[in-house]
């Protein structure tokens, strides 16, 4: 992971810094309202770095909670204009009227398979983001309805003592799903002692998949 991030912050360097400079005017406004834990900015950062390197045009974030992550995958999509559809099991997402509120399309009080199963604009997505608890049965979901290569990355590889945590399961069943179709992957995972430090200000529990279908 740690040379995949370094090549994509020397390739995206000034436009990834410009952007990291246009989000700190953003994250103020999402914790105005709920004064709670969020996606870091280091992870926030990461999915800028990784949205970047392969505009995606239609993303699926899973857990939304106030935007964090939303925002900063809206802010990085500019070029491609993607949609970015989210689900939360809660309504805490934060509105903040700018113009990047209109490329993310909330379903609030919304489980994850509820969320894929019945949704028909999910389908050809190239982008997932995971900040939830999903399984296999979502995982398969999310394959159907995913373009023939996309990139699945989740968040919480790890947690604040070093123990695997959602991220891990949500990994290892995808993989299963991706076996099981025959499909290819490349795999990137965090290194554990990043929990802390991150590297170029990038945090290391996010995990990624880019997969291609057979």
């Amino acid at each position: 992971m740690k040379q995949f991030i370094e090549r994509l912050e020397k390739k995206h360097h000034s436009e990834f810094h410009l952007l990291s400079d246009e989000m700190e005017i953003i994250y103020p406004k999402l914790q105005l309202t709920h004064k709670t834990e969020t996606t870091s900015k280091p992870d926030c950062k990461f999915l800028q770095l990784v949205c970047l390197e392969f505009k995606p045009k239609k993303i699926i974030e899973i857990g939304t909670w106030i935007g964090s992550s939303a925002y900063s995958m809206a802010n990085a999509t500019k070029e491609t204009g993607a949609i970015i559809y989210t689900c939360d099991n809660k309504d805490e997402f934060v509105d903040t009227e700018c113009t990047l509120s209109n490329r993310i399309k909330t379903f609030p009080g919304t489980w994850s398979t509820k969320f894929l199963e019945n949704n028909e604009n999910l389908k050809n997505t190239d982008f997932i983001f995971n900040d939830a608890h999903i399984n296999t049965i979502d995982c398969s979901h999310i394959y159907d309805r995913a373009n023939n290569s996309f990139i699945f990355t989740t968040h919480d590889y790890f947690n604040s003592t070093g123990n695997f945590d959602k991220g891990y399961i949500a990994i290892q069943s995808m993989i299963h799903i991706l076996k099981k179709k025959n499909a290819l992957y490349d795999l990137y995972l965090p290194d554990e002692e990043w929990y802390y430090d991150g590297h170029v200000g990038i945090n290391g529990c996010t995990a990624l998949l880019i997969c291609k279908k057979a």
